[in-house]
């Protein structure tokens, strides 16, 4: 529990400017991939950190975001943020098959266009500042996948 506070501070240090995630709230132990993805995150922030600390942290994301990746849409916003982050920083996903980042990336863009129901939005429609996220996060799987 000592480690997740380093964590988790480490990754908003780093990572907060540049994510639309509510860093003082959503990064929680209930959504266990978007915790899990912002303590693997962060831990590459804190010098000597046990390989084997990391190594089980990264075998607990991939694990997650394979079960994450086979629930049936919609997904919640906090796991397309985790998913958009471990697209960004694919080195902290599996390298090798069966999952890459494009190929995360891919998946989660489709998820994120069932999840987020931009088909069924009209233009006219003003954009919220919850639309603006999902925007924004689906902007950046689709600049991640290509």
């Amino acid at each position: 529990m000592r480690f997740n506070i380093h964590f988790i501070s480490r990754f908003v240090e780093y990572f907060g400017p540049w994510v639309s995630i509510n860093l003082s709230s959503s990064i929680q132990q209930s959504n266990t991939l978007l915790f899990n993805t912002a303590c693997l995150l962060g831990s590459r922030y804190l010098p000597g950190m046990p390989a084997h600390t990391v190594r089980d942290i990264s075998l607990q994301v991939q694990h997650v975001v394979a079960k994450t990746l086979w629930k049936s849409p919609p997904l919640t916003i906090d796991n397309i943020q985790a998913l958009m982050l471990l697209c960004l920083y694919s080195n902290s996903v599996q390298k090798e098959p069966p999952m890459d980042g494009w190929l995360l990336s891919g998946i989660s863009i489709n998820h994120a266009l069932i999840s987020f129901g931009l088909f069924n939005s009209s233009v006219d429609n003003v954009i919220s500042d919850d639309m603006f996220t999902q925007l924004r996060l689906l902007n950046l799987l689709c600049l991640t996948h290509l």
